[in-house]
């Protein structure tokens, strides 16, 4: 007598049992889909992959459509451009008030204006002025923010 090969079909069911689940057909399809696995290769994140592929594809070349017909537009910010932009904006709006400034003396010197219009122009004239020492002020601290983070060596 040969005792292990009458023992295994009894020890073939009792570890299907125990790495499958139950005997019968509720024990069949697992045993079977892990043979199969085995024997193809096939894993669940292989499987996994080939079910979302065509998805994230569908997606990639309607996003790349997008870009081509140039409904998506790429943004990039950059601190550099940013900072160029505040210090444009504060420029202007020195520009500005100079303009403003100069306009109020211009008023305020013409010989045909009476004396409320004159002293009008000239408090416009003044306000004007501090506007524009105001806006100098705030370019010269954005200059000083600015070059503290340049580094002019490479080390």
């Amino acid at each position: 007598f040969d005792i292990g090969r009458l023992a295994q079909p009894f020890i073939e069911a009792f570890t299907d049992e125990t790495k499958y689940g139950s005997g019968g057909a509720s024990g069949a399809v697992p045993k079977f889909l892990s043979i199969a696995s085995q024997a193809t290769g096939l894993n669940a994140k292989d499987i996994g992959t080939a079910v979302s592929s065509p998805r994230k594809i569908a997606y990639l070349e309607e996003t790349i459509r997008s870009m081509e017909q140039g409904n998506l537009k790429i943004r990039v910010r950059s601190l550099e451009n940013e900072k160029a932009l505040e210090r444009m904006a504060i420029t202007q709006a020195q520009t500005q008030a100079l303009l403003v400034s100069s306009i109020a003396l211009t008023v305020a010197l013409s010989a045909a204006t009476g004396p409320l219009v004159t002293w009008v122009a000239y408090a416009a004239a003044a306000a004007g002025g501090a506007q524009t020492l105001g806006a100098l002020v705030k370019t010269k601290a954005l200059d000083k923010k600015m070059a503290k983070f340049q580094s002019k060596d490479f080390n």
